[in-house]
């Protein structure tokens, strides 16, 4: 048995392209700050994103200054290749699309120390608590949220199938390739939008984050 539970990578990508679509103001450069190069889930990611934002690069909307493949999604580097762009444009970026939470606040802090905190455009993924934080704070503008509780379910299903001698295949929503190149079944959940408006909701909700974590750092913004 060959079957693949995990989350609908593409479509998480296609949130933070959609999210920049609607909020970067007309010409806004952009620096794309990817995960590791040899993660296909990265690279499923950045499919997404520019699914969204293609045609307004393409039509001079948005300008892409800058992408890098993070290796090992390394903070350091992002927070590195960040401080690169900004002085290689005269902080003239409006706009970072980070793959990830971590990285986010990597380069948040380079923000921060340049006077460009909550400025510029900043948006990650993984719903982490550093990075619910940061969207309570403003400094971030959304996170992606990926409930792992719902991927174990998933996988639940998909063994209990198996266990009971029925066919998985109809439990599928979707094909990966595998490194091989070999294609096999899938149950890819759907990734949700966190921004400030809904943050609370989804992520306390979620029982993986308590209120008292989310509102540490950012008590301003909390009730």
């Amino acid at each position: 048995l060959a079957f693949y539970v995990s989350f609908n990578n593409v479509a998480a990508g296609e949130l933070q392209g959609a999210w920049i679509a609607e909020h970067a103001p007309q010409g806004a450069q952009i620096a794309m700050i990817n995960g590791a190069p040899t993660d296909h889930s990265a690279q499923l990611q950045q499919v997404g994103v520019m699914n969204r934002l293609r045609t307004l690069i393409e039509h001079g909307d948005l300008k892409l200054v800058y992408e890098l493949f993070t290796p090992n999604w390394n903070s350091q580097l992002a927070a590195s290749s960040v401080t690169q762009v900004l002085d290689t444009h005269s902080n003239n970026i409006q706009v970072i699309c980070v793959a990830n939470d971590d990285m986010a606040s990597a380069v948040i802090a380079v923000l921060d120390g340049r006077g460009l905190g909550g400025r510029v455009l900043v948006t990650g993924q993984d719903a982490t608590v550093d990075g619910v934080r940061n969207v309570l704070s403003g400094s971030q503008g959304m996170t992606v949220f990926k409930d792992p509780k719902e991927q174990a379910r998933n996988a639940a299903r998909v063994v209990g199938a198996f266990n009971r001698g029925e066919d998985v295949a109809v439990l599928a929503n979707a094909t990966e390739h595998t490194q091989t190149g070999a294609v096999v079944r899938a149950i890819l959940a759907t990734p949700v939008l966190v921004t400030r408006d809904n943050v609370k909701q989804v992520v306390l909700e979620s029982g993986l984050i308590t209120e008292a974590q989310m509102c540490a750092g950012a008590v301003s913004a909390c009730p």
